[in-house]
């Protein structure tokens, strides 16, 4: 079966947390050994089919050559464990 998504929210930081996670982006910042000042952006994108629950999450590193990184569960649940086995896209 193949789901389609629209993006639900999204996001963009040049210091600081994100409004949604206490440490997200500290956690990225310090796992990529990035600058206080390089934005991060996140959206995240709901499956179009009312009861499927599938949500995916992806945050951008804005560096000259961009680094995304896919998480596959809603923002505000992403953990510590999800960012060291997450997909680098």
């Amino acid at each position: 079966m193949s789901h389609s998504f629209y993006p639900k929210f999204e996001e963009k930081i040049e210091r600081g947390e994100f409004s949604f996670h206490p440490f997200l982006a500290s956690w990225i910042r310090k796992k990529f050994q990035l600058d206080l000042n390089i934005p991060l952006s996140v959206k995240e994108f709901s499956c179009i089919e009312q009861n499927c629950p599938i949500f995916t999450t992806q945050v951008t590193i804005h560096l000259l050559n961009p680094i995304h990184i896919k998480f596959m569960r809603e923002k505000e649940k992403i953990n510590k464990i999800d960012l060291q086995t997450t997909l680098i896209c």
